[in-house]
């Protein structure tokens, strides 16, 4: 990419940066000299500390770009188990590692009838684990699930405290920063047969990739 009128700053894998700067400067020398290019490694100047204990991700918080968490457009599937959350808030799944935030997904049931996400996470609700025992399911703007025409529970929808952190996990799962707890958000609608969509502009995020290459 261009960094400004007679600068430009050239992109590898690391471990192929200086075999590529070699080959650069061998081009340079021997079949443009003419061009009077002078190459230099950034790679070399760069430098990694390791930040480990109990307050690491507070430490390094600021340090972090923030996940852009605007709404994103929502777009009809007609899955009974593809939810999606219109308004600030988000779903509670169960982890090995503990609680954790999800906007929605693609849902499903596991071998118990339990509500759980794509990668078997269980879903929570007001009762705890979501589980269903009849053939068809209705998700309500509430949350409110029912099977068969029979009350089963309702999706817990939060929204972390105020200012409170969020640590991103993977491609859709939020961590609430050590501390900070969540409250009931019932501002929230939810949506089923439907999931959002990720909330890049994309011609915004095509200038940013230009920008940055």
């Amino acid at each position: 990419g261009r960094v400004a009128t007679d600068r430009f700053h050239v992109t590898t894998t690391t471990g192929g940066a200086a075999r590529v700067l070699h080959m650069m400067e061998d081009y340079a020398q021997t079949e443009f000299p003419a061009l009077q290019v002078w190459l230099t490694s950034t790679t070399e100047q760069g430098a990694g500390i390791a930040v480990d204990g109990p307050r690491a991700r507070g430490a390094t918080a600021a340090l972090v770009e923030a996940t852009d968490l605007s709404q994103g457009n929502l777009r009809t599937t007609g899955r009974p188990l593809d939810v999606a959350l219109e308004g600030r808030g988000f779903l509670v799944v169960e982890t090995p590692a503990g609680e954790r935030l999800i906007r929605g997904g693609s849902l499903k049931l596991d071998g118990q009838g339990t509500l759980v996400t794509g990668d078997g996470e269980p879903v929570l609700g007001e009762q705890g684990r979501i589980i269903t025992t009849g053939g068809s399911i209705e998700i309500g703007p509430d949350g409110t699930i029912t099977s068969d025409g029979h009350s089963v529970d309702q999706l817990r929808v939060v929204l972390p405290d105020e200012g409170a952190a969020l640590f991103k996990e993977g491609a859709s799962r939020f961590l609430v920063a050590q501390g900070a707890g969540t409250d009931p958000a019932p501002d929230v609608r939810v949506r089923q047969g439907q999931l959002e969509e990720a909330n890049l502009d994309s011609i915004g995020g095509m200038v940013s990739l230009v920008d940055v290459q």
